[in-house]
């Protein structure tokens, strides 16, 4: 996820050597991620339902809707091959029947519950992330349709980004309410939180994909609705940066938690971090241009730059990580 946006973002403001790079990076990481879910089907499928059912672990797996919308987008700009998108986006949304409806239903029968302190951070709101990239990858293939399947495709895109606001809106007040009047260790406030500005960033994504998308037909008629929401979502995820900044200078000058690119700081959530940084700039980008806003057409020209560092250093981190495991290993 983090490694696609953050392609598509290096795609659109032309650093297309880049681009390329982690576009073929991306293939490969998700080849072998799919091979491994695999393998775990196949020899662990108990301890995954397990996992989906846990408040902790469950909300990763809509990661693979995200990362498979994610990479369907990126085939559609990169390689110009719009047959696929088609086909990324139909296992996108089998997939997301199957995870959001299997956890969701898991944590309602669940007998064991943590509590709002203790169940509940920012990685929920990658439901939201999932849900909204259906709508990404989806205004794409409505482009190669047309007559009545067009428009039905058209109203389930638009159906499935009220559904994102809608899990947004509900998370984050919950969310909100347990960072402010439930007492938080810096060892709990971790890279997933990004996600509260993640989440709106890619709404914003999909309401500037859907609006030219609508323009003719029917459907016509929200298109205020859609824009004034699009400003709306990104608003929020504008006000969030500053706010996480500050308190990501907390957790880490403040209260000493290892940085990222450190061996004994690095984690798996800091990618976390930078997909929001990549959305951002990309969302601002695609809202600029589609709603003719040339003032914020700037901000993606030097946000790139703080997404191809958050890319870089959580990329060394995970290196230095490795080889320092192989190593002790040996």
């Amino acid at each position: 996820m983090a490694t696609g946006i953050v392609s598509i973002a290096a795609w659109q403001l032309e650093f297309p050597w880049i681009a390329k790079a982690l576009f073929y990076l991306n293939i490969i990481s998700f080849l072998v991620l799919i091979f491994l879910l695999s393998r775990k089907l196949i020899f662990s499928f108990d301890q995954i339902i397990k996992d989906l059912g846990y408040y902790k672990t469950g909300p990763a797996y809509f990661t693979l809707v995200a990362a498979t919308s994610i990479l369907g987008v990126q085939v559609y700009w990169l390689w110009g091959h719009g047959m696929y998108t088609a086909s990324f986006w139909i296992v996108a949304l089998i997939l997301w029947l199957i995870i959001s409806y299997s956890f969701f239903t898991l944590i309602t029968i669940s007998t064991d519950n943590p509590g709002l302190g203790k169940g509940l951070d920012g990685s929920w709101l990658i439901s939201v992330v999932a849900t909204q990239s259906l709508a990404v990858l989806g205004s794409n293939v409505v482009e190669s349709l047309t007559g009545n399947v067009q428009q039905i495709l058209t109203f389930t895109l638009l159906v499935f980004f009220c559904i994102g606001c809608m899990l947004y809106i509900i998370l984050i007040t919950l969310i909100f309410y347990r960072l402010i009047f439930i007492s938080l260790q810096p060892s709990e406030l971790e890279a997933p939180y990004w996600i509260n500005m993640g989440a709106v960033a890619i709404t914003t994504l999909a309401g500037s994909s859907l609006i030219p998308v609508i323009e003719t037909g029917p459907l016509s008629v929200i298109g205020p609705f859609i824009q004034g929401f699009t400003i709306f979502f990104w608003s929020i995820g504008t006000w969030w940066i500053p706010l996480l900044i500050i308190l990501g200078i907390w957790r880490h000058i403040r209260h000493d938690v290892p940085l990222p690119w450190t061996h004994h700081g690095y984690s798996l959530s800091y990618w976390s971090m930078v997909f929001p940084l990549g959305m951002y700039t990309v969302c601002t980008y695609e809202m600029a241009k589609v709603l003719d806003f040339p003032f914020l057409r700037e901000i993606p020209h030097y946000f790139i730059y703080i997404a191809f560092a958050g890319w870089a250093i959580t990329f060394f981190g995970m290196m230095d990580t490795l080889l320092r495991k192989i190593r002790e290993t040996q």
